[in-house]
């Protein structure tokens, strides 16, 4: 679940609520939940709070999940080149029955890519019967970027599945530490279980837990929604602190202070140079 973050004049959990729904209901087109907190707190609304009410309400009542239509495909082989000329791009739906190989419209597959990534559920209509999916493997053109395949995992939605979710900083940190330096992830995902329709799209590292240079944040530190379960472990360490260069080079400029001549050193070199000229 992504979010977005925002200055605030509302607080109340019950207001922010309304608010959220209110736009849901008035515009069918804000489908997307990212957009929906994005807006909410362009409207004034507290970002914690938002944040906290948004991710309690149920998926199917705060978006719509994509959808696409593809077609069984009989073309494989080296001749699926002609049907990515033709604006089409090969796929495979594999996880509960037999494989089965469709097409996607190329641009319709694109958009539905770049708002579900590969955590966010996809329902994939072929015929007559809809199967729910998320996009596995997702291979593109090297030079061009063009999508030349992908492969769909289908779940079950009474079932957990276990995947890599990405990590992503939220927050800022002390304004003590922030001067000092910056932080850095040394880890980009963990892997969490749980049923699909609670998969994240991705989870927060709190960057306000760290109170000093010293400080990191560990995958036991990271909160999770209910329903989901991090089975990385729990010692892993996320974070990393880099003091700036900017501090290095004060403590260069210090040195050489403190092993340059001094000015009196400098007068009592110069003036025994002249006593020894007059002799």
């Amino acid at each position: 679940m992504n979010a977005y973050y925002c200055s605030s004049s509302m607080s109340a959990d019950s207001e922010v609520y309304k608010t959220i729904y209110e736009m849901k209901t008035k515009d069918e087109g804000l489908s997307d939940l990212r957009l929906f907190v994005g807006a909410a707190c362009q409207q004034g609304c507290q970002e914690r709070a938002v944040l906290r009410i948004a991710e309690n309400i149920p998926r199917n009542v705060m978006a719509d999940r994509v959808a696409i239509q593809a077609e069984e495909r009989t073309i494989v082989g080296k001749k699926v080149k002609r049907l990515r000329r033709e604006g089409w791009v090969p796929a495979v739906i594999y996880g509960q029955e037999e494989p089965l190989s469709v097409q996607v419209n190329s641009m319709e597959l694109r958009r539905a890519l770049r708002q579900a990534g590969t955590t966010e559920l996809i329902d994939v209509t072929v015929g007559a019967k809809q199967r729910t999916v998320l996009a596995r493997d997702i291979q593109q053109h090297l030079t061009r970027g063009d999508i030349i395949h992908v492969d769909f995992y289908e779940v079950n939605l009474q079932q957990t599945i276990i995947m890599d979710v990405s990590l992503s900083t939220i927050g800022v940190l002390p304004a003590k530490v922030s001067g000092l330096g910056t932080v850095s992830l040394i880890l980009q995902s963990v892997q969490l279980e749980s049923l699909p329709t609670e998969l994240p799209s991705f989870i927060e590292v709190e960057l306000s837990l760290i109170t000093d240079p010293e400080t990191s944040i560990y995958v036991k530190d990271l909160q999770v929604p209910p329903g989901v379960k991090i089975l990385s472990d729990p010692d892993m360490v996320i974070t990393t602190f880099s003091y700036t260069r900017i501090e290095e080079e004060e403590e260069e400029e210090e040195e050489e202070l403190m092993f340059a001549p001094s000015a009196d050193a400098v007068e009592v070199i110069k003036k025994g140079k002249e006593d020894e000229e007059e002799f």
